[in-house]
């Protein structure tokens, strides 16, 4: 932790933070308040500032879902290796991976952006992987941190420390991302 406060996410038991929102039902809560401010294919973003205790560390960093179905925006590691994902409502799926591993113990700060046909990873605020996939319309109705929960199943966590997670709607400009990146480091 270095001194700073932080989640630990290491125990094998760990679940890591779940917050379940409302989805629309039309003619019932046709726009509920208490919702996930994007879906799948909105422009959004997600930075979280972690670190790994291995170099092969594989699971979920940040999970926005439709818990009840297959689709989700998601920054997770793969054999310690960031990665981005989406699966939208028509089940297309775009996954980018960062060519090189976390380093164990090292404070890292990873991103994913996506707006219509420009997905972007980023790993301690440089573009790593993109891709240019645009998205059918796709409702989330949970946040998770440190884990994840598709289709009625949880899914694992990375395994780590989380120090901080932000997401949020829209597409921010190359100097907020990296504004916002930096704040999390520090």
């Amino acid at each position: 932790g270095g001194g700073k406060k932080y989640a630990d996410m290491r125990a094998a038991d760990t679940f890591g933070f779940w917050c379940k929102k409302s989805v629309p039902i039309p003619g019932v809560q046709a726009n509920p308040r208490n919702r996930v401010p994007f879906g799948v294919d909105d422009a959004h973003f997600a930075i979280a500032a972690i670190s790994v205790p291995a170099t092969n560390d594989d699971g979920v960093v940040f999970e926005a879902t439709k818990s009840d179905d297959v689709r989700f925006s998601e920054l997770s590691l793969a054999g310690g290796h960031p990665q981005a994902s989406w699966v939208d409502a028509n089940n297309q799926t775009v996954q980018i991976v960062a060519p090189s591993a976390l380093a164990p113990g090292v404070p890292a700060v990873v991103a994913l952006t996506s707006a219509a046909g420009a997905q972007s990873l980023r790993v301690n605020g440089q573009s790593v992987a993109s891709a240019g996939a645009t998205f059918a319309p796709s409702v989330l109705d949970s946040l998770l941190i440190g884990s994840g929960f598709v289709s009625y199943y949880p899914r694992a966590g990375f395994g780590g420390d989380v120090y901080a997670v932000v997401a949020g709607k829209g597409a921010p400009t190359v100097a907020e991302l990296q504004g916002l990146e930096r704040y999390l480091a520090a």
